[in-house]
């Protein structure tokens, strides 16, 4: 059974969210965050590009690392058959206690 007192001693710490646009190729984007516990934190990428056109392709946005003041992250990036073209990601890190 358990005791409530178990919940009622965590919960969300911080949040934190911007924006990125990575350069164009595939290549980490770097985000500068406010100090965190990385082992108690947890990150969420928005972004993507589909197109229809077999010459095209994507990437997805994916968590290259966290630290306690950097959040690096590759894509979101897309080819275009000649060259590649970096597209804006939404980031967010929640620290929990």
């Amino acid at each position: 059974m358990s005791n409530i007192t178990q919940f009622t001693t965590g919960g969300v710490k911080s949040v934190q969210s911007g924006t990125a646009n990575p350069a164009a190729g595939a290549v980490n984007t770097a985000i500068t965050i406010s100090s965190i516990n990385p082992a108690k934190a947890v990150v969420t990428l928005n972004g993507g590009y589909i197109h229809s056109y077999d010459t095209y392709a994507c990437q997805l946005p994916y968590i290259v690392s966290l630290t306690a003041t950097t959040l690096t992250f590759n894509g979101t990036h897309f080819y275009s058959g000649s060259a590649w073209s970096g597209q804006p990601t939404s980031w967010q890190v929640v620290e929990y206690y």
